[in-house]
């Protein structure tokens, strides 16, 4: 089984304070892939709303500072996944107040038949320094095969980011960090969109990943980790226990049909009488 990047769309930052924007399924996305949308707004304390047909992951905001000015203010990061999403735009993705948001759509395929997306965790950098770096808050289940997505709203455009890498995670061998989107919108309050991946090319762990990217100029922000994992389910044939009652029994005792079972197992009881 094997987990590849189908297509990273582009990213669709706001210009100047909205309450919505619409981003877009990349071109290439089909049935069966799995495609991700990372939404970045702020103030942290805004609600975003779920787009139609899309399931909610998860969402974090690191959580410090509420005041949203020009590249001042802590950000929230939402995900969501859909399956088989239709190339093109797929709605507006609302929030509470007028402000600066952003989105961006990652596609992946797969050759197992089942996505998995259940393990997540979430962090950020409080401190407004150069550079960034985040620890997550606990670790995710991963190994050989995994991929690991990170999603990273920053609470403004300056500088330039570079060196972007998701690590941590020890005993799993990573392979190497991918940038998908740096996009930052340039008026308004501000604010940038990072998303990177990395594969777990052997090894696993349970450890914390971390995130982290250089810049001379200070900034804050949130990120959001996200385990992806395929998986082939498998049928076991059937055990089959018969009993029965070859004379006439007119009494009401219970009859007694013994049966090994494990959590997961489908019970299936037959019975039937002859007068």
């Amino acid at each position: 089984m094997t987990i590849s990047l189908r297509a990273a769309g582009t990213a669709t930052p706001s210009g100047t304070a909205v309450t919505a924007v619409s981003p877009n399924v990349p071109t290439g996305t089909t049935t069966g892939d799995i495609s991700i949308l990372a939404v970045v707004a702020k103030p942290y304390t805004t609600a975003i709303t779920t787009p139609s047909g899309w399931s909610k992951i998860t969402e974090y905001a690191e959580g410090t500072t509420a005041t949203s000015a020009a590249d001042v203010g802590s950000s929230k990061v939402a995900l969501y996944f859909k399956i088989s999403a239709s190339v093109g735009a797929i709605g507006n993705i609302g929030q509470s107040g007028a402000n600066a948001m952003s989105a961006h759509i990652t596609s992946y395929q797969k050759t197992g038949t089942t996505w998995d997306v259940g393990s997540y965790t979430q962090g950020g950098d409080v401190v407004s320094d150069a550079n960034y770096a985040a620890t997550a808050q606990s670790g995710v289940s991963a190994g050989a095969g995994d991929w690991i997505y990170a999603a990273t709203g920053v609470s403004g455009d300056v500088g330039t980011v570079s060196v972007q890498s998701v690590a941590g995670m020890s005993g799993a061998t990573l392979g190497s960090t991918v940038n998908r989107t740096n996009t930052g919108s340039t008026t308004g309050n501000d604010i940038k969109i990072l998303v990177s991946d990395r594969p777990v090319s052997s090894g696993s762990s349970t450890a914390a990943p971390t995130y982290t990217y250089t810049n001379a100029s200070a900034t804050t922000g949130t990120t959001v980790w996200l385990r992806l994992r395929e998986y082939t389910a498998t049928l076991t044939p059937p055990t089959f226990v018969a009993e029965y009652e070859t004379s006439f029994n007119t009494t009401t005792t219970p009859k007694t049909i013994d049966v090994t079972t494990a959590v997961g197992d489908l019970l299936i009881l037959a019975a039937y009488a002859v007068d």
